[in-house]
């Protein structure tokens, strides 16, 4: 059985992935408060509406501040999503970098968005996106990606050798890989674009 995932295992990752987001979404207003468990940092949100000001958001003390011109809810998601993803930039790149001195393999760029439906990918050209709503997850998640991703510069796909690899970098990757595949529902709406 052990072989046959192994062999399959992106066809059951993707169909898992379908499958999630054919569930209902959860219904969820604004966050009241927002903790990024990745960099153990939490706020709690203010909002405000600032017809004639800047669309920002703005740290003070363990606030953040949220203003944007109109009082849309989708104009406070761009505003979060824009903030999410200079955070994830700011922390998610450097991070991966530190890992890829264990693997001993650096890639050749780092690219942090927003995606729906993977945490992170390797290109062929050696370039390594990161899904900023990592920033959501535990760090052993986190790294676990990290070490996947990774190893995708010694093996472009899901062999033997490339699972080989990960094991070598990361023994418990399998219960990772299980939390991971199931950390979805922990993401807030917001994150991803979506209303409810």
């Amino acid at each position: 059985m052990s072989a046959f995932v192994h062999e399959h295992r992106q066809w059951i990752e993707d169909a898992r992935r379908e499958l999630a987001q054919r569930r209902p979404q959860r219904a969820e207003g604004l966050p009241s408060r927002i903790e990024l468990r990745a960099i153990g940092q939490s706020w709690r949100v203010d909002y405000r509406h600032d017809p004639c000001g800047s669309v920002r958001c703005r740290v003070r003390d363990s606030v953040l501040e949220v203003s944007t011109r109109d009082t849309s809810r989708r104009g406070a998601d761009a505003v979060l999503r824009s903030w999410l993803l200079d955070e994830a930039d700011y922390h998610l790149a450097p991070w991966l970098l530190r890992e890829s001195q264990v693997v001993g393999r650096r890639p050749t760029n780092v690219q942090v968005r927003l995606q729906r439906t993977r945490w992170g990918s390797c290109s062929n050209s050696g370039t390594v996106s990161l899904n900023a709503v990592l920033l959501f997850l535990e760090p052993p998640l986190v790294r676990y990606l990290f070490i996947h991703e990774l190893c995708h510069l010694i093996a472009l796909n899901h062999s033997r050798k490339f699972w080989s690899a990960v094991a070598q970098y990361e023994p418990g990757y399998e219960a990772l890989d299980r939390r991971l595949t199931a950390a979805w529902n922990e993401i807030p709406l917001w994150a991803h674009g979506r209303t409810r």
